[in-house]
């Protein structure tokens, strides 16, 4: 195999599962600084003999149930993301897509751009009564100035969605082979940190969730107040069904606890478990090792911090 085939191989391997998507949501924004002036003279003893340079006074311009309904929207848009792709640290808003898991993004990208359109036409309606309501809220700390027209705040509600890739051009090559190879070992790097995340990230959320269930079980067998719930149980059954199809590494380790997991609950039902405590006990037996051995391998797996370059909004 060539030398050049073989330093792209790890791009290779990645790129042959996933596609990169960037997500930005920009919403318009409600908090906004206090000037010096509104509080430097207070009467309040909280802000005698402080110096105002270690200080930031902030205050939140309006507050509305349909403003509310746009940034829980947004919340819920990039949990059902993270439930089919995998959060990167090298940008913000940017997640490894498995190919398995791309019509599924789609469909949840377009159902939540077509709720969010509807939800900051709901806001805007409402938009001249806060403006108005806020003079009354806020009193001496208004500021007309906090509040543009309809226009430019609808311009600032937006979502962008783009794939990505990483592939260098190789006019690169021809112009400077140097900085060509530098690079070319900068993407390498950042796709091996990116591969190095997913499994951590993957691994991190299967902990999570056998633990919980782990301590329903106990909190059950101890306290019959605390009930086990059918969402404990589906959560971590969801979780080992789509792992197939959000893994983009060989994690031979992790595929064998996951299979372990989906046949220790393959079949159970909640009235099985409810109805009949040993097994309840039984099944909590059976995921301590499992949970065990996910924190050795979480222990083990050490992803070395990357210096990225945030963009600037």
């Amino acid at each position: 195999m060539p030398a050049t085939s073989q330093a792209l191989s790890p791009k290779h391997a990645l790129f042959d599962r996933a596609v990169f998507l960037l997500l930005k949501i920009r919403r318009f924004g409600i908090i906004k600084k206090v000037p010096t002036a509104h509080w430097k003279d207070s009467d309040s003893s909280l802000f005698h003999n402080t110096d105002s340079q270690y200080l930031n006074v902030q205050k939140r311009i309006l507050d509305c149930t349909q403003y509310s309904a746009i940034t829980k929207l947004d919340r819920n848009a990039q949990k059902d993301i993270r439930e089919h792709a995998i959060p990167t640290s090298y940008l913000p808003g940017l997640y490894i897509v498995p190919l398995l898991s791309l019509n599924s993004i789609e469909n949840i990208l377009q159902s939540y751009q077509v709720q969010r359109h509807l939800l900051v036409e709901a806001f805007l309606e409402v938009y001249p009564f806060i403006k108005t309501q806020a003079t009354l809220s806020l009193n001496t700390l208004y500021d007309p100035n906090n509040y543009p027209s309809s226009e430019t705040v609808t311009q600032a509600f937006h979502v962008d969605t783009s794939y990505l890739h990483f592939d260098l051009p190789q006019l690169l090559h021809t112009i400077n082979p140097t900085l060509y190879a530098e690079e070319r070992d900068k993407t390498q790097s950042r796709l091996h940190h990116m591969m190095a995340e997913s499994q951590l990230y993957l691994r991190t959320s299967f902990l999570k969730l056998i633990k919980a269930l782990i301590t329903r079980l106990s909190l059950n067998l101890t306290s019959p107040t605390k009930p086990i719930r059918m969402n404990h149980i589906t959560k971590l059954r969801d979780f080992v069904q789509a792992f197939p199809q959000r893994t983009v590494t060989t994690d031979t380790q992790m595929t064998a606890l996951v299979q372990q997991t989906q046949g220790l609950l393959h079949g159970m039902t909640l009235a099985e478990i409810k109805a009949h405590p040993h097994v309840m006990h039984a099944l909590s037996e059976h995921l301590a090792p499992i949970l065990s051995a996910l924190e050795h391998l979480i222990e083990d797996h050490h992803v070395a911090p990357q210096n990225h370059k945030q963009p600037v909004s």
